[in-house]
């Protein structure tokens, strides 16, 4: 990008030594009578011994605690959240119709907890899976032995009903 040389810099920067030293001048009166006005400004002991840290300070946490996700169905791009699993569906439909893919929900089997697949298999994980307990090997008459899982994880399809333990296998 080509521009223009710029002529007379040297005039240039003595007129803007001159405007920077007005202003500082200026700055410098105005603070001088901010100063002055509130060292004539007591409130008085009343407000001093009535005020705590928390309200004058922000990072100070106050009485109150927010609860986490009060609500189950709770929206990832955008900080909408419901109770009902069908105004969740319709607010995706009418807000976030083009990236509906990303926002792929699942409930959780056992509760009305409900996320994306990797978020409700950690929930199920961390919540749900019982402890981990020694296999039970299970023996049919012709000596072969079988175990059976009891942890497995069932995904289930909200439209049709549809259920597999593979999440690929749902469409």
């Amino acid at each position: 990008m080509f521009q223009i040389p710029v002529e007379n810099l040297d005039n240039i920067r003595k007129v803007r030594k001159k405007v920077k030293g007005i202003l500082v001048d200026i700055g410098l009166d105005s603070c001088k009578e901010l100063l002055k006005d509130l060292k004539g400004f007591d409130p008085g002991d009343k407000y001093f011994h009535n005020t705590s840290w928390g309200d004058v300070s922000l990072w100070e946490p106050s009485g109150k605690k927010v609860r986490y996700r009060t609500k189950p169905y709770c929206c990832g791009l955008c900080k909408y959240s419901t109770k009902v699993l069908t105004s969740f569906k319709n607010h995706l439909h009418r807000y976030h119709e083009d990236e509906i893919d990303q926002e792929l929900v699942i409930p959780c089997p056992n509760c009305v907890f409900a996320s994306q697949p990797k978020v409700v298999g950690r929930h199920f994980r961390m919540f749900h899976a019982p402890v981990r307990k020694v296999q039970n090997y299970t023996v049919n008459i012709l000596g072969e032995t079988k175990s059976s899982r009891s942890d497995v994880i069932s995904f289930t399809c909200l439209k049709c009903n549809f259920s597999n333990t593979l999440y690929y296998s749902m469409k």
